[in-house]
């Protein structure tokens, strides 16, 4: 609004208070809520690589384990096998 005197007067919504304490929280909280997203990302990244490497990993000893305990079961059943032959004779 202007006066009669020229001078320019503001007004503001009954709110205005409010309404730039919440902005200026919003404002003073962005860089510490960016660099926490940022952290949280890296560290979504590192647990997903080590997830994947661990698994990987697993599957390997296991595939290993199976290995090994199948040759086993074929030694020991060959070496029955043949005890019981010559138990025959």
């Amino acid at each position: 609004k202007v006066t009669r005197d020229g001078e320019i007067l503001y007004s503001y919504p009954k709110n205005f208070r409010s309404v730039v304490r919440s902005k200026s929280v919003a404002i003073r909280l962005e860089p510490g809520i960016a660099k926490t997203k940022a952290v949280a990302a890296y560290l979504v990244r590192v647990g997903f690589g080590t997830a994947l490497i661990a698994s990987i990993a697993i599957v390997f000893a296991a595939i290993i384990v199976i290995s090994t305990s199948s040759s086993n079961d074929r030694d020991n059943r060959r070496s029955s096998s043949s005890s019981s032959l010559s138990m025959m004779f």
